[in-house]
């Protein structure tokens, strides 16, 4: 009997003591490593983007006549800067006056045929179909008359805005077409750079567009100035990305400095930065998940060592980080690794 109490109490021992050490096993398995990151302030942290562009006029229009001829005169040679109004070339006229004058004589016969309708339609010698065709007639001459007016007019090819000679693109006295160019005119007292924007960068930017400037701080670094900086807006942002390069085309606008040489064509590197109170909190965009309830959240460790699944409201991006607006604070101990074991209150342990 003796032996059997024995022999009980024995196992008994035993199965506690195994039963402590798988409980310890647990215990240990349940205390995960994770690494931290603490948050910071934005000051602390990389807030702009940079993106190489190509320097554009403003203002840039190939002049072109609306008639065709051959050109009798330039006025303005490569380099020239024209004012609004000015004439740039002439074509030969001598067609155009002939046409003017014939279209003027038949106008003239036309007027006094319907006169003369007039009259006799009172007394009844002709008909109202008569009549009719008369003035018919005369509108038409009318018409053609003013056409040949026009084109006369079109021998002169103005200049649409103030600015400089860019390019000349035929040659002097040549024949040519209704709409072919002739000049390159430009107007650089505004410059305009363009840049591509990965659709990365671009998606990130939603919701701003509408302001755009009201966040965003542009400036613009000429290659051939290297040390010159020039502030600038944006003017444009393009909906539709290059079907190839997967990019948006951004167009900003600056004024051309008078203490500066810079022309088109040449390179650029445009700065983007955005307008954010120095204790904004941003953290990487991967660390924020959502629930079924697209609610966003993240986890953090609390000072008992323990994981706090902690719920957040979101702002706008700024290069990869995302604007936390509340849930989290400066110092708070983000929790970047193995986020997907994690259950709400486990014990975790941070890694030095």
């Amino acid at each position: 009997m003796k032996k059997t109490i024995l022999l009980t109490a024995v196992l008994t021992l035993l199965f506690v003591a195994c039963s402590k050490k798988d409980d310890n096993k647990v215990e240990k398995e349940l205390i995960r490593p994770v690494k931290i990151l603490v948050v910071k302030n934005i000051e602390n942290q990389k807030k702009y983007l940079e993106y190489p562009g190509v320097v554009y006029p403003s203002l840039n229009t190939i002049m072109a006549f609306e008639v065709s001829g051959s050109i009798k005169k330039f006025n303005v040679k490569v380099g020239d800067y024209i004012n609004k109004g000015d004439v740039l070339a002439i074509l030969d006229k001598r067609n155009f006056i002939s046409n003017v004058k014939a279209s003027k004589t038949a106008l003239n016969t036309a007027f006094k045929d319907l006169k003369r309708a007039q009259i006799l339609i009172t007394s009844g010698a002709i008909s109202q179909r008569d009549f009719d065709n008369a003035k018919q007639r005369y509108e038409n001459a009318k018409s053609k008359h003013e056409i040949k007016e026009k084109a006369l007019e079109d021998t002169e090819l103005i200049a649409e805005f103030s600015g400089v000679i860019a390019k000349k693109m035929v040659n002097d006295f040549a024949r040519i077409s209704q709409k072919e160019g002739i000049l390159l005119l430009q107007n650089n007292s505004k410059l305009e750079v363009k840049i591509d924007i990965p659709e990365k960068d671009i998606i990130k930017s939603k919701g701003d567009l509408k302001n755009v400037n009201k966040i965003i701080n542009a400036q613009i670094t000429i290659t051939a100035l290297k040390n010159k900086h020039f502030p600038a807006l944006i003017k444009e942002i393009s909906t539709s990305a290059d079907y190839t390069t997967r990019t948006f085309e951004v167009t900003l606008l600056m004024e051309n400095p008078k203490e500066e040489t810079v022309l088109p064509g040449m390179s650029a590197t445009v700065r983007l930065t955005r307008k954010i109170q120095t204790n904004d909190i941003y953290i990487p965009s991967h660390y924020v998940k959502s629930n079924e309830e697209k609610k966003f959240y993240v986890w953090t460790l609390n000072k008992e060592n323990k994981a706090i699944k902690t719920f957040i409201e979101v702002g706008e991006f700024n290069a990869d980080k995302l604007h936390i607006k509340k849930g989290l604070n400066k110092d708070s101990k983000l929790i970047i690794t193995g986020l997907s074991y994690l259950h709400n209150n486990m014990k975790v342990r941070e890694l030095e």
